[in-house]
């Protein structure tokens, strides 16, 4: 898993029933072994939440809004652009060797690497192993049709 650094919730406005908007730029900053990676999701992007149906509501104990928006907004993102960052309006994804110095990168996340990283959000955002694993098969059954999905360079 990566080993994520300074995480916090999406400062987030409802805008609709289970549309949430983001009031202001959310940055997901992690590390994987020397190097930094930083997903900043900009102002103004629209999310549904957690896709969850109703029916799984009571069975997870979660709903698509509160403890969920921080994976959610970071899944959403990716599946609506299929993945790529690089010239999308509502992100940007970054490089860093010490953290302070950021550069652009320019790589793709497939499907699979977006699941994962829903997982590893759920996780830091404190979701139940139990929860986020069954969130986590529930998007990889059911996600198929929703990855908008382009050509991929591999992602961290």
């Amino acid at each position: 898993m990566r080993e994520f650094v300074n995480f916090t919730q999406p400062t987030v406005k409802p805008v609709g029933w289970l549309k949430y908007r983001l009031e202001k730029d959310w940055i997901l900053t992690w590390k994987v072994g020397r190097r930094y990676y930083r997903l900043i999701i900009r102002k103004g992007f629209v999310c549904d939440g957690a896709s969850i149906p109703r029916l799984f509501w009571t069975l997870l104990g979660l709903t698509p809004g509160g403890i969920m928006l921080a994976p959610a907004f970071a899944h959403d993102l990716l599946y609506q652009s299929g993945g790529i960052l690089i010239d999308n309006p509502w992100a940007d994804f970054q490089q860093s060797v010490d953290g302070m110095g950021w550069l652009p990168l320019d790589v793709d996340f497939t499907r699979a690497e977006s699941d994962v990283l829903f997982l590893d959000v759920m996780t830091v955002a404190g979701i139940g192993e139990t929860q986020r694993n069954l969130a986590y098969r529930a998007v990889d059954v059911f996600g198929v049709g929703s990855f908008k999905a382009k050509g991929s360079k591999n992602a961290t």
